[in-house]
């Protein structure tokens, strides 16, 4: 099964579950259309792509997000991957 959804905005990336696991872990069962995103010749989404990538990566240093949105963003993180880990 492939994800054909290709976003353009930092916080559509920042909402899908299975890009966070793509992100931390680079384990997805869309690994291949998360490189893809990356890889795009699209500006917008290249550039969506890899802030999202950066903010995952480096919550702990992130300005672009408020306290409460980074403390928001790392629970449903956690969440997120026990969730993953049950399943595995």
């Amino acid at each position: 099964m492939r994800k054909a959804i290709m976003y353009n905005r930092v916080e559509d990336y920042l909402r899908d579950d299975d890009f966070i696991r793509y992100a931390l872990d680079g384990c997805s069962e869309y690994e291949q259309h998360w490189e893809e995103c990356g890889r795009s010749k699209t500006d917008s989404i290249s550039t969506a792509f890899n802030k999202a990538i950066h903010i995952l990566q480096n919550l702990d240093n992130c300005t672009l997000l408020n306290d409460e949105e980074i403390a928001i963003l790392k629970s449903r993180i956690f969440k997120t991957l026990k969730h993953f880990g049950t399943q595995n």
